[in-house]
C-alpha cells in the first residue's frame, strides 16, 4: 500500500513475478522501478484498493500478501476476509512520529516564513495538528495553506485556522503538487 512497502519488499525478495496491486500512482511507480512487470494502480485509498482486488482476484486462486508499515489506514484485511479472501499482512517498515517541532521550524512559522504544509496521510495530518497545538502555534498559521492528499487528511486539520485547506483532486503526489499556488 505504499512506495516504502514496495522498496522494503524488493530488498528482501528478489522475485519480480508477483502481481502487484498498488494503492496509488507512487506505489505503482515504485513497483515498476524495482522491476515488477505486472502492476495495477488502484488510484486512491483503501476502498479503491479493495475494489481493484475484487475486480482482479478470486478468493479461490490463492492468498493475498499485504506488505505494510506498522501503521495502516483502513481495514483492507477485514474488508477482504469477510468475502473469503485469505490475507496475510506483513509489516516491513515503520514510520515513527515526530514528537516536537525543531526550534528553527517554530521560529519560521511564528515569523510567517512558511507558506504551506503538504500532508500526505491522516496520521501525518493528525500529528501535525497535535504539534501545532503543543508548540502554541495555532494563531501563527492563519496565513499558511494546508495541502491534503484527501478529504480524510483534511478532516484531521479542519479545526485549525489555516488560511485555506486545499485537497488534491486525486490522492497522488502529482495532484497534490498541482494545487500549490492555485487560487
Amino acid at each position: 500500500t505504499s512506495a516504502n512497502g514496495v522498496r522494503a519488499f524488493a530488498q528482501i525478495d528478489k522475485r519480480r513475478s508477483f502481481y502487484v496491486l498498488a494503492v496509488g500512482a507512487a506505489s505503482a511507480e515504485a513497483a515498476r522501478l524495482v522491476g515488477f512487470k505486472h502492476v495495477e494502480n488502484a488510484e486512491g485509498g483503501v476502498l479503491s484498493l479493495e475494489k481493484l482486488v475484487r475486480a482482479k482476484c478470486k478468493p479461490e486462486k490463492g492468498k493475498l500478501l499485504h506488505i505494510a508499515g506498522s501503521s495502516v489506514a483502513g481495514d483492507l484485511k477485514g474488508l477482504l476476509e469477510k468475502d473469503g479472501f485469505d490475507f496475510d499482512r506483513v509489516v516491513l517498515y515503520r514510520a515513527d512520529k515526530v514528537t516536537k517541532f525543531s526550534d528553527a521550524l517554530k521560529a519560521d512559522i511564528k515569523a510567517g516564513k512558511i507558506d504551506g504544509a503538504l500532508l500526505y496521510s491522516p496520521r501525518t495530518a493528525d500529528t501535525f495538528a497535535q504539534l501545532i497545538e503543543q508548540a502554541g502555534l495555532k494563531n501563527d498559521i492563519k496565513n499558511m495553506f494546508a495541502y491534503g492528499l484527501s478529504a480524510a487528511v483534511a478532516s484531521k486539520i479542519e479545526h485549525l485556522a489555516f488560511k485555506d485547506i486545499k485537497i488534491a483532486a486525486t490522492p497522488d503526489q502529482e495532484a497534490l503538487l498541482t494545487i500549490i499556488g492555485e487560487p
